[in-house]
């Protein structure tokens, strides 16, 4: 099965809007009537060095900035979930 791709109603909108679309006020109704994805935002970050503590070393969040001794292959913040993988803004 292919991987859905979600995309922003207003944003579509504002597309059909800008390259005057023929029908655009058929498109909105159509656009409108389409349910809504339950979709959850993904945010990402990374680790960030904090310090070392008996000789271990402890991680920073790049988002929520909570320090974790962590190991090898975290993929998520235990404290905000966030996705540990270097994307997006930080």
């Amino acid at each position: 099965m292919a991987e859905k791709e979600y995309i922003e109603r207003e944003a579509l909108k504002k597309k059909l809007g800008d390259l005057h679309f023929p029908n655009y006020g058929y498109a909105l109704i159509a656009i409108n009537e389409m349910p809504a994805a339950d979709v959850v935002e993904v945010k990402h970050g990374k680790w960030k060095y904090c310090c070392t503590h008996n000789n271990k070393k402890y991680y920073r969040c790049s988002v929520c900035h909570y320090s974790y001794l962590i190991y090898e292959n975290t993929q998520y913040c235990q404290h905000c979930g966030v996705k540990m993988d270097g994307k997006g803004d930080l």
